[in-house]
């Protein structure tokens, strides 16, 4: 129908511009209509330090110097499983600290060593919330509000009180 068209405007069959998702939830975009799938798989051990690096704008320290990358690097990425986003989530963690050091890599793995069955949450979720934590207060809740704005949800899912509230400024 022609409202749903225009709910769709992304559908590759109804025009000629492009979009690139990148994304690990597979079904998000649906199939049969015309997209289509890459499976990049994870970053090498050496990828995934470069990218943690240059994200926390250490990437001197990568190039084949003098330097010697830190063993919290390696450390890190794998924490975060080698996966892109979460390294380079991870890397702007360790720009905000501002060094490559235990306190930051315990902090990182103190988020992503929660127990994964009592909140369900992904692994780019929870480095996401470590970089959250990693902010100075006074930038905290700023941030905060700014993910609600990307929040998605899925059509079925009723979007929960407290966001809808933070979203629309609203009290209730």
């Amino acid at each position: 129908p022609l409202q749903e068209k225009a709910l769709n405007p992304l559908d590759p069959a109804e025009t000629r511009s492009r979009l690139l998702v990148t994304t690990r939830i597979r079904r998000l975009l649906g199939s049969g209509r015309g997209f289509v799938d890459i499976d990049v798989g994870l970053l090498s051990k050496e990828e995934a330090v470069r990218l943690l690096l240059e994200a926390a704008g250490l990437a001197a320290l990568g190039d084949g110097g003098a330097q010697e990358i830190p063993p919290q690097a390696f450390e890190i990425v794998d924490l975060c499983g080698r996966l892109p986003l979460a390294v380079a989530i991870a890397g702007g963690v360790v720009g905000n600290y501002g060094a490559l050091d235990r306190e930051v890599v315990e902090l990182i793995r103190e988020e992503l060593t929660k127990d994964t069955q009592a909140d369900g949450l992904t692994v780019a979720e929870r480095i996401t919330q470590a970089s959250l934590r990693s902010l100075p207060a006074e930038e905290r809740e700023p941030a905060e509000r700014t993910f609600l704005l990307f929040a998605v949800f899925p059509e079925h899912i009723t979007i929960p009180m407290p966001v809808h509230c933070l979203l629309y400024n609203s009290p209730s």
